[in-house]
């Protein structure tokens, strides 16, 4: 079977519409889930569009799961970056053209010199990227070719360290405290734990089968547990021995959980559960985690950030755009605020100061939105990635953004 007869299956769960069969807003992906059974109906198959039938697995070298750093067969020498030259659709630094910089919105100054800095081709479909603590590595979750890690010293020209095969499909990382391990949500293939202490040559040290695909993973504080949320909701690992990763709790949520971010005291795990909007649980007893509260959305909740009090959660909720909670009050989340992008929004995350929200819009490219006054959220600048952007993270010092778009890859994004 080749590529192109493989569905994108992490489309399921992050930004697929959930109206069944009666969709007809031209949305290739949009299944019905029936949780009981497990079972997808109505399913519309998006492929890879820019996968070659000759470059499919069949066709390719493959060193099982040993991490090579070998040139990639379907780059040309000529353009590596080394020899390349830079034009205009490489990492030129102009101001994003449809945008007026001399434009004001009230007295809020607008962004108008987005710019492109880099880009980075991970050859697959990039679905998150993060960052090493000295800013100089990203781990870019690449689908089916499991991670990549790219130094990212010289923003110009990019270049990958080392990759490993996780067998699944790699949809998010978080990093260990020390930053010597990666920890994948694979897709069906779980949780897998990557030794990255030498970038070039990643290892597996464990894995743990959380039975539903895995879509996003966070730690705790103390780097004992991994949360993991999946096509069932929440599940709790103790990764104290990476080696033998061991289950401690899980949580049926209801919808289908895309993304989780936890409370600084770790007592309360935030999931973004799909069409379900948010549910709080409160994690305190990782054996028996229970639900708090939730708050519908509107929209299909695929991902979340919090404030640094702790006190409101950021939700990007698909096509219902940018939607603000007030968490203060776990038992009962109220809604504050939204902002609407006019596009798709799958990721946000904010400033050091917590007055901007930069957000990943799919075919919109980054949007970043003032939020410094709730009651008016305001539209400050926004580049076209020219792929899909599905995540984004920012540099230590706020002042680069870094996008997993896609089919494009790695965008590396300056003038934020």
């Amino acid at each position: 079977m080749n590529l192109r007869q493989r569905t994108l299956a992490a489309l399921l769960v992050l930004g697929i519409g959930m109206s069944g069969c009666n969709n007809t807003d031209n949305n290739p992906t949009s299944p019905t889930v029936d949780k009981k059974n497990k079972t997808h109906g109505c399913i519309m198959i998006e492929f890879y569009p820019d996968v070659d039938d000759n470059n499919s697995e069949e066709n390719r070298t493959v060193d099982g799961n040993e991490s090579t750093i070998i040139p990639d067969p379907d780059v040309d020498d000529n353009n590596s970056e080394e020899n390349r030259t830079v034009d205009e659709n490489e990492s030129t630094i102009i101001p994003d053209p449809n945008v007026d910089e001399n434009k004001t919105d009230g007295n809020k100054a607008v962004i108008g010199n987005l710019h492109k800095l880099g880009l980075y081709d991970t050859v697959w479909y990039s679905w998150s990227v993060t960052l090493s603590s000295d800013g100089t590595k990203a781990y870019i979750a690449d689908d089916e070719k499991g991670l990549i890690i790219v130094d990212i010293s010289d923003l110009a020209y990019p270049a990958k360290l080392g990759s490993y095969n996780t067998t699944g499909q790699s949809v998010s990382i978080t990093l260990s405290n020390d930053g010597t391990k990666a920890y994948v949500a694979d897709g069906d293939n779980g949780l897998v734990i990557v030794d990255i202490t030498d970038p070039t040559h990643p290892t597996k040290l464990g894995s743990y089968d959380t039975v539903g695909y895995s879509l996003d993973v966070t730690l705790s504080s103390d780097g004992t547990k991994a949360y993991v949320v999946d096509e069932n909701g929440l599940v709790i690992v103790d990764i104290s021995n990476p080696a033998h990763p061991i289950k401690l709790g899980s949580y049926d949520t209801a919808g289908y959980a895309g993304g989780i971010i936890l409370s600084s005291d770790n007592t309360k795990a935030y999931v973004a559960d799909y069409a379900n909007g948010l549910v709080i649980v409160d994690i305190s007893d990782s054996a028996h985690p229970t639900k708090l509260g939730s708050y519908n959305t509107d929209g299909l909740a695929l991902g979340i950030t919090l404030s640094s009090d702790g006190s409101k959660a950021y939700v990007a909720d698909d096509d219902k755009g940018l939607v603000i909670v007030d968490i203060s009050d776990p038992y009962n989340p109220t809604k504050l605020s939204s902002y609407d992008t006019a596009g798709n929004v799958k990721a946000v995350i904010l400033s050091s100061d917590g007055t901007k929200a930069y957000i990943a819009d799919y075919r919109n490219g980054l949007v970043v939105v003032d939020i410094s006054d709730l009651a008016h959220l305001t539209k400050l600048g926004s580049y076209n990635t020219a792929g899909f952007s599905w995540d984004v993270t920012l540099s230590s010092d706020g002042t680069k953004a870094y996008i997993a778009d896609g089919k494009n890859g790695l965008v590396i994004i300056g003038g934020i």
